[in-house]
């Protein structure tokens, strides 16, 4: 009964629960850890005491060297510590204090590949303590050789490289060495994580490093991206939308339904077909972000229609990114029925406010009438921008 009751309290009230049994080490452990962490000092003498004690009721439990070791360690004596978090390492090398201390002190003295070692045993058994972690990786990438070894782990791939490059990348060290890996690895042919790309892309325009943004991914691009790479990108839409800026991107509506067309199908239903639902479309959910530089440009776009009713309007258009939100252009998508009807439109883009646009396919309402419905559908077989010189 009464150890029962010991085990039921050992974690919300360890303290009881190690009175009523003061053989449980669970408890025990418990009220060690939130006693170290309500930072109290004067009670460090206290605490070591109730850790020996530990020790020697269950000396098989790692925890209570690990424990103990902390003590120490705030205590200042940090050669008897780390002799304590050795032991617990010896008998539990997956003890998680004492490996996070192991991460901490290796990455202290240099030893690099101890600490990543201890690292990579952390993020695999123990993910929830990743927090812990990533206070040593934001050291190891601002030290040149901690840097080599740190991109070395990364580039084979663990389990946990996700978590630890959307960390990286809130910082601007740490997204300069995401952006090093990742075009390093881009240059080596090895695959990459569009994921990855699209996150670091991502945060570089937040933070509008659109240039260096719109080099990664260009750089990145694997041998079939590169064969439809253009001032539109995927202009004849070949490839299925890797999620990337700068790639198409179909947002999910209700008004319309979206697909890119297979490429064994006929030439006139080849590409990007719209095809409508017969009630009010606001939103068709279609655009590409573009990084065009200052002069003047054509859009040209090649559609086939099926009775295609549009009460008003269907267009492409292309409008400045913030700061201005300024319209470039609008090309026209007639209604009704045709077969690879050319449509072409000249716009310029500014020297200033500019730096990035935005191509996307519109509908002209602003609210949702009944009596105003879309129905047919059209197909763009391409659509693509050219310089004019």
């Amino acid at each position: 009964m009464m150890n029962g009751t010991s085990a039921y309290l050992e974690n919300s009230n360890p303290s009881l629960a190690l009175w009523i049994n003061p053989f449980n080490s669970d408890a025990r452990v418990n009220t060690l850890i939130d006693a170290l962490g309500r930072n109290n000092g004067s009670q460090l003498g206290k605490l070591a005491k109730l850790a020996e004690s530990g020790i020697r009721l269950a000396p098989r439990d790692a925890r209570g060297y690990s424990v103990l070791g902390e003590i120490k360690q705030r205590q200042g004596y940090t050669d008897e510590a780390q002799k304590l978090y050795a032991e617990a390492l010896a008998i539990a090398p997956a003890e998680i204090h004492a490996l996070i201390n192991r991460l901490n002190e290796a990455g202290r003295t240099g030893e690099f590949e101890v600490a990543l070692e201890a690292m990579d045993v952390i993020l695999r058994r123990w993910s929830q303590y990743a927090k812990d972690v990533l206070p040593a990786v934001d050291y190891f990438i601002g030290e040149p050789e901690g840097a080599v070894w740190f991109r070395s782990t990364l580039a084979n791939k663990p389990p946990w490289r996700g978590t630890i490059i959307s960390h990286l990348i809130s910082s601007p060290a740490g997204i300069d060495f995401v952006q090093n890996l990742l075009l390093d690895e881009a240059t080596k042919g090895k695959p990459r994580n569009q994921a990855e790309l699209s996150r670091t892309i991502a945060t570089l325009l937040r933070g509008e490093a659109t240039d260096q943004a719109y080099r990664l991914f260009q750089l990145t691009l694997n041998d079939d991206e590169r064969q439809v790479r253009g001032y539109v990108f995927n202009s004849a839409f070949t490839l299925t939308p890797s999620g990337k800026p700068f790639d198409w991107a179909i947002a999910r509506t209700t008004d319309a339904d979206v697909e890119f067309s297979n490429l064994a199908l006929a030439e006139d239903e080849q590409g990007l077909r719209v095809s409508f639902r017969n009630n009010p479309a606001k939103l068709v959910g279609i655009s590409q972000l573009l990084k065009l530089g200052p002069g003047q440009y054509r859009i040209l776009a090649t559609a086939t229609a099926r009775n295609l009713d549009a009460p008003k309007g269907l267009k492409w258009m292309i409008v400045c990114k913030a700061p201005s939100a300024r319209s470039l252009t609008q090309l026209e998508v007639p209604e009704k029925t045709y077969r690879l009807k050319e449509l072409s439109t000249d716009f310029t883009v500014p020297p200033e406010g500019c730096p990035l646009q935005l191509l996307a396919l519109r509908t002209g309402e602003t609210t949702s009438s009944w009596r105003m419905r879309y129905n047919g559908t059209v197909t763009f077989n391409s659509i693509r921008v050219t310089a004019n010189h």
